[in-house]
């Protein structure tokens, strides 16, 4: 699978996450600054997956009825970066998505990561 991470995911989280074997690419990148419709846009012409920490994508995806590969969406908030791109607390919760497309194509998983505060 592919994944897109919006400019509100940290690049050093982009970074752990390849060196784990993602596919990811960052808007942060590739084009920072472009709106949060055209990131979804973008995902979607390259059938990615959208990583975000902004919870303005459940919106635009719903009223604006955009179509898209699925988005996940990321909360964490208060963490030190280091934690948050420290190997392994990032991608189990990711990995715990539902791999299949047809299972994850158009929906909105909130990904929470209490479990993984220590």
């Amino acid at each position: 699978m592919k994944y897109l991470a919006d400019e509100s995911v940290d690049l050093p989280i982009v970074h752990a996450l390849r060196k784990e074997g993602f596919t990811i690419d960052s808007i942060l990148e590739i084009s920072p600054g472009i709106s949060d419709p055209k990131v979804l846009q973008r995902a979607s012409n390259s059938s990615a997956i959208l990583l975000t920490c902004d919870k303005d994508f459940g919106e635009i995806a719903y009223r604006q009825k955009m179509f898209h590969f699925g988005i996940i969406l990321i909360r964490l908030h208060g963490l030190p970066i280091e934690l948050k791109a420290a190997k392994g607390y990032l991608q189990k919760p990711i990995l715990r998505i539902p791999k299949l497309r047809d299972v994850i194509c158009g929906r909105i998983f909130p990904a929470d990561f209490a479990d993984y505060r220590r």
